[in-house]
């Protein structure tokens, strides 16, 4: 039987704005046009793993605004089971205002809304998803608190849990304990790990402390230059995929769903990481999160040209 995904996390309203470049400092430039589209880190892995065929389920929460039934109907569309959605009737949908410039990197503020009050009883009513072998993605949009409840509770199930720890923020030993695999960008390695990018040793040494504290695999993404995968007994280097950037928003995104449908259809490590990066390289060709995030027909088409 399939193995099934749940995701605990984020929803969020992105409204993005193309420019020339990102501001300075008390500078106001001018935007090409702008963007409403779904995301949030939650929904996008959610969108993300529904794409490539995962039988995902989320819990999160959306406002008291007219975002919510966009996003509902968005996920419905897509396939996402949707009943441990809850609505906030005193607070708004998540809102985050994305910036990209011509070279497709962008800068990000969001306000969290609704997202703030995911909370441990929305994981409690949302139980009977968690069966043993199914699979949780987590994030760090919502309180710290709710991510570590939840992945107690996935691994009690007998779960695999899969944690993003974006917005970086130092992770507790507990949560780590619960974590079996641990996907985390540069930046997130250096605020999680200390400052070890430009020192090899160092971060071999942060990589395997990480592992020593309980994570059964640790995947660095580097963007453009590919992907690293770290467990106890396999080290291996994943290229990236030459393509060319226009938004690298929901990049990270597509790379967590992705593994997570790699990892439910009992994929080998390297073809979880190589699929996993074909994801991200093809959602940074596109523009905003959601919409740019591929479905299993491009990616399979992508990875048969690449190897031809």
């Amino acid at each position: 039987m399939k193995k099934s995904i749940i995701v605990v996390g984020s929803i969020n309203t992105d409204l993005v704005m193309r420019v020339d470049h990102l501001p300075a400092p008390g500078e106001t430039i001018l935007s090409a046009d702008i963007q409403t589209a779904g995301g949030g880190k939650g929904a996008n892995q959610a969108v993300a793993a529904a794409r490539l065929g995962g039988n995902v389920s989320l819990i999160g929460r959306v406002g008291n605004d007219v975002y919510a039934d966009f996003h509902l109907q968005s996920f419905t569309h897509e396939s996402i089971n949707t009943e441990a959605v809850a609505h906030c009737s005193d607070v708004p949908t998540g809102t985050a205002i994305i910036l990209v410039d011509k070279h497709g990197q962008n800068s990000i503020v969001v306000s969290p809304g609704a997202n703030a009050l995911v909370k441990n009883p929305d994981v409690e009513n949302a139980k009977i998803l968690f069966k043993p072998g199914n699979i949780l993605i987590l994030q760090m949009e919502i309180p710290l608190e709710t991510v570590f409840f939840a992945a107690q509770q996935a691994k009690e199930c007998g779960m695999q849990v899969i944690l993003n720890p974006a917005p970086a923020q130092q992770l507790p030993i507990a949560l780590l304990k619960n974590t079996d695999v641990l996907i985390l960008n540069e930046t997130e390695m250096e605020i999680i790990g200390g400052r070890t990018m430009n020192d090899e040793g160092k971060l071999l040494n942060s990589i395997k402390s990480l592992l020593d504290d309980g994570v059964k695999m640790v995947i660095l993404t580097l963007g453009a230059q590919g992907a690293r995968f770290f467990s106890s007994h396999q080290q291996f280097y994943q290229p990236a995929f030459k393509v060319q950037t226009v938004d690298t928003t929901a990049a990270g995104d597509a790379f967590v769903g992705a593994f997570a449908v790699a990892l439910s259809e009992d994929l080998s490590t390297t073809e979880s990481v190589e699929f996993a990066c074909a994801a991200g390289a093809l959602a940074a060709t596109q523009l905003g999160a959601q919409p740019s995030l591929p479905t299993l027909e491009t990616i399979n088409r992508f990875l048969v040209e690449r190897k031809n």
